[in-house]
């Protein structure tokens, strides 16, 4: 059975960072053993600076504070192979560069990867081999190159994607690259065959998509991505049989959903996001509808650029806390107090948006349903499944449904 983290487990910190920062960005990421955190520092004008988890509570800087010398408030991806950290960022020219540590400094991985300027790098790691993703401002179009232990190889071709982009996501699988981007300012995401990049598709939203992410897991494609022809409505589509499909939008109601970031774990993708309040909560696309993992908008206030990963089975999140001195925070669901079986985890609710009737499913029986609104006010305590909102105002609504297995937490819209 998959591992499945709901809504009646609370988030807990994971040690303090004791580090703040004006700037957003930060990353997670793991190799299943160490686990480690980039962030753009403050105390040094907005560069790069990794900490590693020593497990008991404690975030130890790795190495010099300042990962490279590149321009302050310059993007970051992490990621981890074989126990040392990577970073992809730029240089003082602009140049995207791959540092890691080699247990007493930090070091270039063979050479800069763009011969000019550089811009949104993505960077993961498949097989013992690092890959990265970025748009070539000389070449106009993304660029994805490997490293071979000596240097950075091209795959294809350079710019191989239209005209510019603000986002570049970059997944590998059993050695195939996936990439998700914008072209002409719509989602588009291709695959790489060993020689040519294909597409998979091109235009899958209306208009401008922002925030896009890619993630791969035995076979199958999973993209976050916010519609911005649909007011921010954060969405997951995922890729089978040559068809891509929407993950069940009725379910998953997020507008805005923004500073997303998207994993998969066991089979299930996983969505950290800001809710319309600035808080942060995860869901979790579990038996075919989005579940709250744990508690929703559990953050202290406003955060600002999530990212999740899994460690340790458990999922992890980090994120800059705007309302608490800009501090930086990582939060998990303990792993030993949160796993329930798939098969027992489903709570539905339809229509949803409704304007009149909401019918809740579940496959455990319901001991209360308790609907309150965005105020917190109950509006309706109750064990019937079939409940009657038409003379409720306009707005969201969260239901907290409690069965044999724990409470779960779902969100209602009324129009």
């Amino acid at each position: 059975m998959n591992a499945v983290f709901v809504s009646a487990q609370s988030w807990q910190d994971v040690g303090q960072t004791n580090e703040y920062s004006i700037y957003p960005n930060s990353n997670i990421a793991t190799d299943g053993q160490e686990l480690f955190i980039s962030i753009n520092n403050d105390e040094i004008d907005g560069k790069v600076s990794v900490m590693h988890y020593d497990g008991m509570d404690t975030w130890n800087m790795v190495g010099d504070s300042n990962v490279a010398s590149g321009t302050p408030y310059n993007s970051q991806i992490l990621s981890v192979m074989n126990g040392a950290p990577y970073v992809v960022t730029t240089d003082s020219l602009e140049r995207v560069i791959v540092m890691t540590y080699d247990g007493t400094n930090w070091v270039l991985v063979g050479q800069p990867l763009s011969i000019g300027a550089g811009n949104h790098p993505s960077l993961t790691t498949d097989n013992n081999a690092l890959y990265v993703g970025y748009y070539d401002v000389a070449n106009d179009g993304v660029t994805v190159k490997q490293f071979d232990d000596t240097n950075w190889t091209t795959l294809g071709t350079t710019g191989f994607t239209l005209g510019e982009t603000d986002y570049v996501s970059l997944s590998v699988e059993n050695g195939v690259p996936y990439i998700a981007t914008q072209e002409s300012e719509t989602l588009s995401i291709l695959s790489f065959d060993g020689v040519n990049w294909n597409y998979l598709g091109q235009g899958l939203s209306n208009q401008l998509a922002s925030n896009i992410h890619i993630a791969t897991d035995n076979g199958m494609i999973y993209v976050s991505f916010e519609d911005q022809d649909n007011q921010c409505r954060l969405t997951v589509i995922t890729y089978e049989n040559g068809i891509w499909s929407t993950l069940d939008m009725n379910s998953f109601p997020f507008v805005p959903g923004v500073y997303s970031s998207l994993t998969v774990y066991d089979g299930i993708p996983y969505v950290s996001f800001r809710e319309l309040n600035g808080a942060l909560s995860v869901v979790g696309y579990i038996d075919n509808t989005w579940n709250y993992i744990g508690q929703s908008e559990f953050s202290l206030g406003v955060v600002t650029h999530s990212d999740i990963t899994f460690f340790g089975n458990a999922p992890h999140v980090v994120y800059r806390d705007v309302d608490n001195s800009n501090a930086i925070q990582v939060k998990k669901i303990d792993a030993e107090l949160s796993i329930l079986e798939t098969e027992n985890a489903s709570v539905s609710i339809y229509p949803n948006p409704s304007s009149s009737l909401i019918i809740l499913e579940s496959k455990e029986p319901m001991i209360r349903i308790q609907i309150s609104d965005s105020r917190g006010r109950v509006m309706i305590t109750t064990t019937e499944s079939s409940i009657d909102i038409s003379q409720w105002e306009t707005g969201i609504y969260l239901a907290e449904i409690l069965t044999e297995r724990g409470k779960h937490t779902k969100r209602i819209i009324k129009q």
